[in-house]
């Protein structure tokens, strides 16, 4: 699977474990924060499922270490 297909799954289930996967692999630049947004657009889930993953996403990449 693709790290970013990954990330995405991982983060539709919302275990904080799978939250933690995400800031790493963003932190460490496994993952393009770009285009886990772009493809959290087309996940199959509700629209604020999308909107908390996608503002979370945000969120996790704002506060990276630099």
């Amino acid at each position: 699977m693709e790290i970013h297909d990954l990330v995405l799954a991982k983060l539709a289930a919302g275990r904080d474990r799978d939250w933690e996967f995400a800031r790493v692999c963003l932190e460490h630049e496994l993952c393009d924060i770009t285009l886990l947004l772009e493809r959290c657009t087309a996940m199959p889930l509700d629209d604020a499922h999308r909107a908390h993953i996608a503002a979370s996403l945000r969120d996790l990449w704002s506060r990276r270490a630099q």
